[in-house]
């Protein structure tokens, strides 16, 4: 062993691999989390785009999982109400509505690509860490089937 090198013992290993999993776990819940906002950004667009279409009473999702649908006439094709941060609504115009879930669709796909640049890294990390714990655990072994 060079110097400024220090021996990692098995149970540091194993403990460092349980880290970087638990990482993994909590990166592949928030990109789920982050492609379901963007999903709903998506459809929010589509809803907002194609409002000139609705005629007479159309379904509304009375809930985020649709559970319940509400018949409602549109009245105003022209404004939408329009979350735009902090739990704060706007009567926006449609094209205004479009900018700006346009906008969040953007930064939600950046952060996605951020993300699974990130859990790519980790993933590699703990197949490194998965040989050199199996390559450990192997030697450990050998040596105690020879002592």
């Amino acid at each position: 062993m060079s110097a400024g090198e220090r021996q990692v013992s098995f149970e540091e290993l194993a403990a460092q691999l349980q880290v970087v999993k638990t990482q993994i776990e909590d990166l592949q819940a928030y990109l789920a989390q982050l492609e379901s906002n963007l999903r709903s950004i998506e459809t929010a667009k589509m809803s907002v785009e194609g409002v000139d279409k609705a005629e007479g009473s159309i379904f509304v999702p009375g809930d985020p999982s649709a559970t319940v649908f509400l018949i409602v006439e549109v009245k105003d094709k022209e404004k939408v109400l329009t979350h735009i941060g902090l739990n704060v609504y706007a009567l926006l115009s449609k094209d205004k509505a479009v900018k700006i879930l346009s906008e969040k669709e953007s930064s939600l796909k950046t952060a996605i690509e951020r993300v699974r640049s990130e859990l790519e890294k980790l993933v590699k990390a703990y197949e490194q860490y998965s040989l050199i714990l199996q390559s450990a655990l192997a030697t450990r072994q050998g040596r105690g089937q020879r002592g």
